[in-house]
């Protein structure tokens, strides 16, 4: 890998800027997502190294399931933290969140 220039978070935080979302869901039990969208697969598995590996890398399906209409393949890493319930020294349920 590595093909790209060296990664920085200047780099990616312009990257992120201009292909990122970020979603928070209205569901509280549902945890907040990040996606990345690209037809470069390989720099997206070249970000996702640079934090450490965690989400999915996967192929992006259009509305009809058929992909892009215009030819290209394009990717989406997607990375989630799901709420996790515990339960504290007064025994009241705390949210943490984990990978």
């Amino acid at each position: 890998m590595m093909k790209h220039l060296k990664l920085n978070l200047d780099y990616i935080a312009g990257f992120v800027d201009g292909e990122g979302c970020v979603s928070l869901p209205r569901d509280p039990r549902k945890g907040p997502r990040f996606i990345l969208t690209n037809t470069d697969k390989e720099l997206l598995e070249d970000i996702r190294s640079f934090f450490g590996g965690p989400g999915r890398i996967s192929e992006k399906k259009g509305l009809n399931g058929q992909g892009n209409p215009r030819g290209k393949r394009c990717y989406q890493w997607i990375c989630w933290k799901r709420p996790r319930r515990r339960r504290n020294d007064n025994d009241k349920i705390e949210l943490g969140l984990r990978r």
